[in-house]
C-alpha cells in the first residue's frame, strides 16, 4: 500500500464545520448554498456535495433491525440471521455473468456473496464479484445493496478496491464488480515479515488514510476488522 500524506487540517476542519451546518437544510438548497461561498474552494464544495449526497441515500435508521422490520412490516423471525446466512448461493464455479466467469467462491455476508472472477473479454483479468443472495430483494435490502454501490463508484484512493461495472444477473439478482485485493490480512503480514513496531504503526497509518478517505465519502464500515486489511 502506498503511503498518501494528510489532507491540510483547514480544509478537514472545515469539511465537517460546513457538512454539520448544509445536513439541516433540505436538499434541494445545498447546490445554492454552496454557490453563494465564495470563501470555499471548488474541491471543499464537490466533496461536500458528494458526502451530503451519499448521506442523504442512506437508509433510515439502517442499523436499528427492529425499525427496518417496522418500516416495511416484517415481524421479526426466529433463527432470522442463522436462515440468512445458511441460503444457498445460486451460482456455481463456471457460471458465466455477463463477460465474467465465475472461479470460486471468497466469502459470505448476510445478503451477499462474494466470488473471484475472471473476465474473458475485452481483456482477461481476475476480479471480485459481489452478488445479493437469491431471495435476498426485501425495499430495504435492495436499498442498501444501491447504497453501497453508490459509495463505492465514489471512491478514489489507491487503497481501497474500485468498483469496475454493475448490473443484474439473469436471475434478477443485483451484482457489481470490483478489483480484486489480493494478500495476507495484515497483522500475518506483519508476523511474516517480522516488522518491527515503527513498521506496523506505518502500516496502520495506511489504513487510518484509506478508511478516511472512506468516511469523507459518507460510508461507515460497521463490522470493521483487523483482518479486512491486505498487503
Amino acid at each position: 500500500m502506498k503511503e498518501q500524506e494528510p489532507k491540510d487540517h483547514q480544509f478537514s476542519n472545515q469539511l465537517e464545520a460546513e457538512f454539520e451546518r448544509l445536513s439541516t437544510l433540505p436538499s434541494d438548497r445545498w447546490r445554492s448554498e454552496l454557490e453563494k461561498r465564495t470563501d470555499l474552494t471548488e474541491e471543499l464544495k464537490s466533496t461536500l456535495l458528494e458526502l451530503l449526497e451519499a448521506h442523504n441515500k442512506m437508509p433510515t435508521r439502517f442499523m436499528d433491525s427492529k425499525e427496518v422490520r417496522e418500516m416495511h412490516d416484517q415481524p421479526p423471525l426466529e433463527g432470522a440471521e442463522d436462515h440468512l446466512q445458511t441460503i444457498e448461493s445460486s451460482f456455481k464455479t463456471g457460471t458465466q455473468i455477463r463477460s465474467y466467469r465465475l472461479e470460486s467462491e471468497i466469502g459470505q455476508g448476510g445478503f451477499g456473496v462474494v466470488w473471484l472472477a475472471k473476465q474473458v473479454e475485452p481483456y482477461e483479468r481476475e476480479v471480485a464479484i459481489k452478488i445479493l443472495k437469491l431471495g435476498m430483494d426485501s425495499r430495504a435490502i435492495l436499498k442498501r445493496f444501491e447504497v453501497e454501490q453508490q459509495i463505492l463508484a465514489m471512491m478514489d484512493h489507491p487503497n481501497i478496491a474500485r468498483l469496475i461495472e454493475s448490473g443484474t444477473t439473469m436471475t434478477g439478482q443485483p451484482f457489481f464488480v470490483m478489483e480484486l485485493a489480493r494478500g495476507l490480512p495484515i497483522t500475518k503480514y506483519c508476523d511474516e515479515k517480522c516488522l518491527d513496531i515503527p513498521s506496523r504503526l506505518n502500516l496502520f497509518i495506511d489504513v487510518c488514510f484509506a478508511v478516511n478517505h472512506a468516511h469523507q465519502k459518507g460510508a461507515i464500515h460497521c463490522d470493521q476488522a483487523i483482518q479486512h486489511p491486505r498487503y
